[in-house]
């Protein structure tokens, strides 16, 4: 009788040579509008007699090396739940990442190490109804990808980069074409702060597009923008033209995977206009002088959109009606304080066809609660026939306006993101 053969179980023996069984307990094909995007979030689970712990993984495989297991401890967090357990899907809003731990065997010389994931902060710009005017001011066209940071160390074999996202989950799987581009720029050590973006066939990056990345990588590229450290020196303290010329001088202006982003001199109002008529999202007006500064948002950066478009969290859904199948629309909202407040329901966009419907029907299914998550609850009827989820998605929506209820008008979904969690998502109006 032929025998059959049990598979091998992963073990990982921690710092205090405990041994732990490792396991992946569930799936999350949810980044692109197809439910199935460029990454695969999965949920892994060390667990030992008495102890649980789960991580998060962003990619394939790969997280069954050893290397990887190495961060995914590091990184996991303790259940409540026990052995056996398996924790509930959380959608887009995987752990934060504690940051690049070195491969095995390496060893760098301190000023040769990128800065830890946990300081890539990014800083933000503020929302504003109009481009402000003067030479005090530089303009970049403004991308429409993930808000990513590059970190770069080391030299030959002990090369190493991490791709990490504004909330600190770990992207370099997930990417392999901007690694090796990242391997090749002349530097020590850098940290570039940047955007993930697929160009269309006219040059534009197109969120939809990132979103539907799959085997066809064509298009995929990093436009840096700002270089926060080189080669062991602190750049944020120095003027934004400043770093932009170091940054021009590692990157280059060739068009590769890696690539300088440019900006321009004239008046912010002859930019934005021209980005509109090219059909960009807007620009991004930066004061020339000013440092950066970490994990702010300040006046800066300010950020002008040709249409409204901003983040929203998931917070329910309808039944379908009619030929519509799977779901009718979701329920959005943007956190107030601790409160997520209801802004309207979103039942059209690109790629919401039969497939994606259902997909989404299957993903909402497992993240159904029984209590409505917004507070105060949207009105009956809606209120009545709605149903539940927990707030885990950030959807990208387009709109026409805000109404006088707090409410949005003509709403379009573009996708969902990974790169922000949902208590970030806060209501967007131009000062």
């Amino acid at each position: 009788m032929a025998r059959t053969r049990t598979p091998r179980r992963i073990t990982y023996r921690d710092p205090q040579h405990r041994v732990w069984y490792v396991s992946e307990v569930a799936q999350l094909k949810v980044v692109s509008p197809a439910i199935d995007g460029p990454n695969l979030a999965l949920v892994i689970r060390f667990e030992r007699e008495g102890e649980e712990r789960v991580a998060r993984w962003v990619g394939g495989d790969d997280w069954r090396k050893r290397s990887a297991l190495h961060r995914l401890f590091a990184e996991a967090e303790p259940t409540a739940s026990g052995p056996g357990a398996a924790p509930k899907p959380q959608g887009l809003d995987p752990a934060p990442v504690a940051g690049p731990t070195p491969n095995d065997a390496l060893t760098r010389e301190a000023e040769e190490r990128p800065p830890a994931a946990w300081d890539y902060a990014p800083q933000q710009a503020l929302l504003v109804a109009v481009p402000p005017t003067g030479g005090r001011w530089l303009h970049e066209i403004k991308l429409d990808g993930f808000r990513m940071g590059v970190f770069i160390a080391g030299r030959g074999k002990t090369r190493d980069v991490r791709i990490i996202s504004r909330n600190g989950t770990d992207y370099t799987a997930a990417f392999p074409e901007i690694v090796e581009a990242a391997m090749e720029l002349p530097a020590k050590s850098a940290a570039l702060d940047g955007e993930v973006v697929v160009l269309d066939e006219r040059g534009r990056s197109s969120f939809q597009l990132l979103q539907q990345l799959g085997a066809n990588r064509r298009g995929l590229a990093f436009f840096a923008f700002d270089l926060l450290a080189l080669d062991g020196e602190d750049l944020k303290p120095l003027p934004l033209e400043e770093r932009k010329r170091h940054l021009e001088q590692v990157v280059g202006q060739r068009a590769g995977t890696i690539r300088y982003t440019p900006h321009f001199d004239a008046d912010g109002a002859t930019v934005l206009a021209q980005a509109c008529r090219l059909g960009a999202e807007g620009i991004v007006s930066k004061r020339r002088t000013a440092p950066y500064r970490a994990g702010r948002r300040s006046h800066d950066w300010q950020k002008i959109k040709c249409v409204r478009r901003q983040e929203f969290v998931v917070g329910g859904f309808t039944e379908p009606e009619g030929s519509r199948v799977g779901v009718g629309s979701i329920l959005v909202g943007y956190y107030e304080g601790d409160s997520l407040r209801f802004a309207g329901k979103v039942g059209t966009g690109r790629g919401w066809n039969d497939a994606f419907g259902r997909r989404l029907r299957e993903l909402l299914n497992r993240l159904e609660v029984d209590l409505t998550p917004f507070d105060p609850a949207p009105p009956r009827p809606l209120s009545r026939l709605a149903h539940w989820v927990e707030p885990r998605l950030v959807a990208e929506v387009q709109f026409a306006e805000w109404t006088g209820d707090g409410k949005i008008r003509h709403p379009s979904f573009q996708g969902f993101r990974t790169d922000k969690r949902p208590t970030d998502v806060r209501r967007e109006l131009p000062e």
